[in-house]
């Protein structure tokens, strides 16, 4: 058995990259990662986007946690195989949520997790869909994704919650007698091995040793030989370097292997029997994580048992289904008919008495047909006006036949075939006669006949031709520019609206009004503008040429040079030529996030990848590489040349080493170096 554990970063994107985009399903994907139990993090998806094809995978069963709060964030899944289905299932840590949905789990062992959260602050920390549970009856898998770090208060008052919280649970499990497996993003890094650039990062946070920090210590005390979880990646590759399994993509440090490894499984003691290996697959593309993976023996070597056979349940034969929790996608109303779709609120809910049907209205129903569908509205005219009588045949609440004498309504022109119906022997429905005063507009109409639209109304295309007002004349469409005023358009008529291929261009100039890339700009071309123009290029002759603020903005007529506006215009909407760095490589544009007076700002940098800092130079034939541009020694990684894209140089900025953007990876402001360097050359 395998157990695969990955941060794919939202798993609607993952299919936009290869090879997962020459994947038609889910089904393939789930499968192509080769592992019996999926475990992933970071869905970044609601139950409402979750369709059948990423619930429903054949051969899984499916468990989800979604975010209560902020939609499309975080989120985590597991899939399970069937042959390895669990016996019990739960939404987060705290089991609160299974109570609050009415599945509630089986699995128990909270310690002391109740009595130092209160309920609220438990429901708090399991709303952001973080942790789903399944129990495999040999152990308990925890599919985990911890918080990120955040330099807010608040948020880093949460994460610090959430970490000691999940502590006492598996304290809970392990002191209740069960084998815990946890695996998943947990965001922080075990030793400095697991680390690209240790000794930067620990200049960076202001620390002498590595496990200084809150989540460091965390999970140092943890696992072995301080806590009573084993690393089953470094139980197996204990000095295996560069094994990193997060890369700051936006820096391109993964080409370079420049990242950390923060995806773990760890596992208790008595598991580790069954274990057979441990491996980071680097080699998996499709997010800023890869997957790690933990193998299982299928026989233990120490005993004979049989994996399949101790993960099933007590009373499970060999043959028999195993149904999973109430906690799998399988049961949703979503995917097992029971839901409510918006049209059964639309359509007529019956049942079968006697023969006939019952309606919602009343309506006694008889072989399928109500009595009101088999009434027939007939209201004809005799062409002189006078008055109509319906006779109404007896009913229910009317014993005897009447008489109702009603005005006839105005004639209608109409067709031979609905003017004048043959009247049906049976019930008719009544309509009421108009009130006083009031025009009728009443035509001869039989149910189930359509009645064509009025002739006055508009179609789609009157909507995009000139619209008439006078007899020769045709009101322009509203912000479309034309280039004479004067131009004659074929009249139209309500009757007869006219077609588009009958429309004329309102813009003669095709240099203007065309949209073909193709169009050469150079060719001299000259139009007329019934509309005071702007561009400030306007002479008297296509051979003066004159400067865009020499131009009269005011004359209502004109011609205007071509080749010298283009000319213009290109000068100064072309782009700002590329900068190179320091290797003599163009370098890459960047935009500050940061907030501050420079947020926004566009800037360049080496377009090589980040590497550590304490790296050789560039050797070229055995002796490092000087650049003759900077006079400086650069490496194989990414230098440190900087510059502002748009706008002067401001006093004292020149273009030098920007740490923060280039080397830290915890998104720690790390410039003193710079402004200090900034001050020596200021009172040089």
């Amino acid at each position: 058995m395998r157990i695969l554990s990955w941060n794919v970063n939202s798993v609607r994107t993952l299919r936009q990259y290869h090879p997962w985009c020459e994947h038609k399903n889910y089904q393939t994907i789930i499968e192509a990662l080769n592992a019996d139990i999926i475990c992933l993090q970071e869905m970044k998806i609601t139950r409402s986007s979750t369709d059948s094809d990423l619930a429903l995978v054949p051969g899984y069963d499916a468990f989800f946690s979604y975010p209560k709060r902020r939609h499309g964030y975080s989120g985590v899944t597991t899939y399970v195989r069937t042959d390895y289905t669990p016996i019990e299932a739960e939404e987060g840590f705290s089991g609160l949520l299974s109570k609050s949905s009415g599945i509630e789990s089986k699995i128990g062992c909270y310690g002391q997790l109740w009595h130092e959260f209160s309920p609220a602050e438990l429901l708090e920390l399991d709303s952001e869909g973080r942790v789903v549970i399944t129990d495999h009856r040999l152990f308990v898998l925890i599919n985990i994704y911890f918080p990120v770090d955040d330099p807010s208060e608040e948020r880093q008052a949460f994460r610090f919650k959430f970490y000691h919280a999940i502590r006492l649970r598996i304290e809970a499990l392990i002191a209740g007698g069960r084998q815990v497996v946890i695996v998943g993003d947990v965001n922080t890094t075990h030793q400095e091995i697991d680390h690209c650039d240790p000794r930067k990062s620990m200049r960076d946070l202001g620390i002498s040793c590595f496990h200084e920090t809150p989540t460091r210590r965390w999970i140092h005390e943890l696992v072995q030989p301080r806590g009573p979880m084993y690393d089953m990646f470094r139980y197996f590759h204990p000095t295996q370097e560069k094994a990193f399994t997060c890369w700051n993509t936006l820096l391109n440090a993964r080409p370079v292997n420049y990242g950390t490894r923060i995806d773990y499984v760890l596992a208790t003691e008595g598991l580790i029997p069954w274990m057979a290996d441990a491996t980071v697959e680097a080699d998996i593309m499709g997010s800023d994580h890869c997957p790690v993976a933990v193998t299982f023996h299928d026989t233990n070597p120490v005993n004979g048992d049989c994996l399949k056979n101790v993960m099933a349940p007590p009373d499970w034969k060999p043959g028999d289904k195993r149904d999973p929790p109430r906690l799998c996608a399988k049961f949703w109303d979503e995917f097992t008919g029971k839901q409510q779709k918006l049209s059964s609120f639309f359509n007529k809910k019956s049942t079968s008495l006697s023969g006939g049907s019952t309606t919602e209205l009343g309506e006694t129903r008889s072989g399928g047909i109500t009595q009101e569908e088999r009434k027939e509205t007939i209201i004809a005219t005799n062409g002189k006006g006078g008055t109509l009588e319906i006779t109404t045949p007896p009913s229910e609440s009317c014993a005897q036949p009447s008489t109702i004498s009603v005005a006839a309504p105005p004639a209608v022109h109409a067709q031979p075939s609905q003017s004048t119906l043959p009247a049906r022997s049976g019930p008719s429905k009544l309509r009421a006669p108009t009130r006083k005063g009031q025009k009728s507009k009443q035509k001869a109409i039989k149910v189930g006949v359509k009645v064509p639209p009025s002739q006055g109304q508009s179609s789609i295309s009157s909507f995009l031709l000139p619209k008439t007002t006078t007899a020769g004349t045709a009101k322009p469409i509203v912000g479309e520019p034309m280039c004479d005023a004067t131009q004659d358009l074929p009249s139209t008529s309500l009757e007869t609206p006219p077609s588009l291929e009958d429309a004329q261009p309102l813009f003669e100039n095709p240099l203007a009004c065309s949209s073909d890339p193709g169009v050469d700009l150079d060719v001299p071309t000259t139009g007329r503008l019934s509309q005071p123009t702007t561009l400030g290029t306007m002479s008297a002759s296509p051979n003066s040429s004159t400067d865009l603020d020499q131009g009269d903005s005011t004359s209502s007529a004109g011609t205007w040079s071509t080749p010298n506006a283009a000319s213009q215009w290109r000068s100064l909407m072309r782009p700002k030529v590329i900068p190179k760095c320091w290797h003599d490589e163009p370098a890459k544009e960047w935009v500050v996030n940061k907030t501050g007076p420079n947020q926004g700002r566009m800037f360049y940098l080496c377009a090589r990848p980040v590497g550590p800092s304490d790296i050789g130079l560039l050797n070229f034939e055995g002796k490092s590489v000087i650049v003759p541009k900077s006079r400086r020694l650069v490496g194989e990684y990414r230098c440190d040349f900087f510059e502002w894209k748009n706008g002067p140089k401001r006093k004292g900025q020149q273009g030098g080493r920007i740490r923060s953007a280039t080397e830290n990876l915890n998104g720690e402001d790390t410039r003193q170096g710079e402004d200090s360097s900034l001050k020596k050359s200021r009172t040089k």
